[in-house]
């Protein structure tokens, strides 16, 4: 019976506080160009990432150590997605298998960008061991602050 009660309290818990907020990368394309290349068509575009919040955080007001820690984890994810993108070409023998080939080449980034950034967010909670050493997060390079003293689970 007590076992239920602290599972239920702590599943309660998780839903009012969340320090570990997720994000994603998502690719926004423009400038998209196809030109013949004499043995077949190369598409290219310019792509930048828009960073989406898949899981947000939600930690009390008053907790500043807290809200610090979520708060590196969007920094963390703006400096992936802000050093992401660039210039993308596919090649084809076709108009259309040139279209192919950038797309495919886009998924790819994408799915790398996002990889990136679940690496880092990882890291970042390992080296502040989620938010607890948040004062060791500078020595590796994340945000720094408080230390979080209260429990939030993920």
């Amino acid at each position: 019976m007590l076992a239920g009660l602290f599972l239920a309290a702590a599943a309660v818990a998780s839903v009012h506080c969340n320090a570990h907020p997720q994000y994603r990368a998502q690719p926004h394309t423009t400038r998209v160009t196809i030109a013949s290349t004499g043995s077949g068509y190369s598409a290219s575009a310019h792509v930048a990432f828009v960073l989406r919040v898949v899981r947000p955080a939600v930690v009390p007001a008053n907790d500043l150590a807290l809200r610090g820690h979520a708060a590196g984890h969007r920094y963390i994810a703006q400096q992936i997605v802000a050093g992401a993108g660039g210039s993308v070409m596919g090649f084809g023998r076709t108009r259309a298998a040139a279209r192919s080939a950038l797309a495919s080449d886009i998924a790819s980034l994408a799915r790398d960008t996002n990889q990136s950034l679940l690496r880092q967010e990882q890291t970042y909670d390992r080296v502040t061991d989620d938010g607890t050493a948040q004062d060791q997060g500078p020595i590796y390079g994340f945000p720094g602050g408080a230390d979080v003293t209260a429990f939030c689970a993920r």
